[in-house]
C-alpha cells in the first residue's frame, strides 16, 4: 500500500515552512484558524491537481471563498475599500508536497506543486514527481524555496 507519510508546506497560507509527519491514522484538531483545513487543501490539491480552488474549504461551506491566490499570498481578510489584504507581496515561490511510502516495494515517491510568484500578482506553476524521498534540503537553498528553474536542475542532477 503507499501511504502518504509527510506533507511540506512552503509559503501555503500562515505556514511558511513546516513539515507534517503524518502515520496511518491522523486526527487533525485545532482551534478555528489553527491550519486544519489550509492543511486538507493542500493534500487536496496534491491528491486532484487542481489549482482552480473549486474543492478549497468544502468542509465550511459550499461557497467557499479560499482561493489559491489567497493560500500562495497569505490572504488575511479586506480593506475598507473591499481590497484584498495578503501577508506575502513581491516575488517567492511556494510548495506543497508529499512523500509517500510503498510498502510493498519498500519505496519512496516524491510528488508536489511549485509555485513562482511574481511581483504583479501573476504565478506560474509546476506539478513534479521523482522516485525517492524529500531531499534533505526540503527544496530550500539558502534559505529560499527553489524556483520552478531551479527545481528543474536540481531534480536534473
Amino acid at each position: 500500500m503507499k501511504a502518504l507519510k509527510r506533507i511540506v508546506l512552503i509559503n501555503w497560507h500562515y505556514f511558511t515552512f513546516e513539515t507534517l509527519e503524518l502515520d496511518t491514522i491522523n486526527f487533525l484538531t485545532g482551534k478555528n484558524g489553527a491550519g486544519k483545513t489550509t492543511v486538507i487543501d493542500a493534500i487536496q490539491l496534491l491528491m486532484l491537481g487542481d489549482t482552480t480552488g473549486h474543492f478549497f474549504n468544502k468542509s465550511a461551506s459550499d461557497k467557499s471563498s479560499r482561493t489559491l491566490k489567497g493560500y500562495l499570498r497569505c490572504e488575511v481578510g479586506d480593506d475598507d475599500n473591499g481590497d484584498m489584504i495578503y501577508l506575502r507581496k513581491g516575488r517567492f515561490t511556494s510548495y506543497v508536497a508529499g512523500e509517500f511510502y510503498d510498502d510493498v516495494n519498500n519505496e519512496y515517491t516524491t510528488v508536489g506543486v511549485a509555485f513562482d510568484n511574481f511581483e504583479d500578482g501573476s504565478m506560474d506553476y509546476k506539478f513534479f514527481s521523482y522516485d525517492g524521498p524529500f531531499p534533505e534540503n526540503k527544496f530550500v537553498e539558502n534559505k529560499l524555496p527553489l524556483s520552478i528553474k531551479e527545481l528543474k536542475v536540481y531534480l536534473l542532477d
